[in-house]
């Protein structure tokens, strides 16, 4: 599973590359070599540029140095793709599976990760005359109880039905000429 997360990943910045767009790439500490080769082929077959930034988009603090860091080298913010995603993998109905420490971690990074990147990159959206576009991804394992952990498809049902309509949604209408 954490695999083809990996590569979903890789493959929607692939697409956007192969569309001009230049990218920066977010990543864990223990995912470095992955980011680094997906940049380094992204610029071997495109003409763009790629920017790669450490860190954990579980914090507020962190979201806001990773959107500052991506505006700052690539030189502006026109598209974000939310794609930060969390689980320890036990049995599904095993309550005790994840101690409140990692279910937290699951709350703060499918959850609220999405708020804490919307709003640092809300005022670059409002600056540029076209403005901007914030895509949020999730998995199937939010709609279906399902998925490697509870908390996981808990946490990703709760980002999905809250996020996806309220969050971009109702702040896209307020702000329809800029998300």
């Amino acid at each position: 599973m954490f695999w083809l997360l990996e590569h979903q990943r890789a493959f929607v910045a692939e697409k956007f590359a192969a569309e001009g767009s230049n990218i920066a790439i977010n990543y864990v500490s223990r995912a470095e070599d992955k980011a680094r080769d997906t940049a380094h082929k992204i610029e071997s077959e495109y003409p763009v540029k790629t920017a790669l930034i450490e860190g954990d988009l579980e914090t507020q603090d962190d979201c806001i140095r990773i959107a500052n860091s991506s505006k700052e080298a690539l030189g502006g913010l026109d598209i974000v793709v939310s794609n930060a995603g969390f689980t320890k993998f036990t049995t599904f109905s095993d309550l005790d599976g994840l101690n409140e420490d990692e279910w937290d971690k699951c709350w703060d990074t499918n959850v609220k990760e999405h708020l804490h990147l919307f709003k640092a990159v809300l005022p670059t959206f409002k600056q540029n005359p076209e403005g901007g576009v914030f895509i949020i991804t999730s998995t199937i394992a939010g709609v279906a109880p399902s998925g490697p952990s509870m908390a996981y498809s808990v946490t990703k049902a709760a980002g999905e039905f809250q996020d996806f309509k309220n969050l971009t949604g109702s702040t896209a209408m307020k702000l329809n000429s800029h998300i």
